[in-house]
């Protein structure tokens, strides 16, 4: 089994990765940007902008603002924004 499942939904074309098992080792790194963020960034947004460093994944569909801040990572928060990308 690999260190990180993945699943591949052909029905809407979607990747999804569980990183469940990466929780235990990226935990300090996760308290670490919660606290330069000064709170902006919440545990589990933390741990999803890290396993995106991670694994190379640029961008990342969100409403949420606070990945903003970050700049490893691309947010999508509309439709118009993958059309102008």
């Amino acid at each position: 089994m690999s260190h990180c499942l993945t699943a591949w939904n052909n029905e809407s074309g979607i990747l999804y990765t569980w990183i469940l098992p990466d929780v235990p080792r990226l935990y300090p790194n996760v308290i670490d940007l919660m606290r330069h963020s000064s709170g902006e960034l919440n545990f589990h947004d933390a741990l999803i902008a890290l396993a995106c460093r991670e694994r190379n994944i640029p961008t990342i569909a969100s409403f949420d603002a606070d990945f903003d801040r970050l700049p490893w990572l691309r947010r999508f928060a509309q439709p118009s924004d993958v059309q102008h990308s």
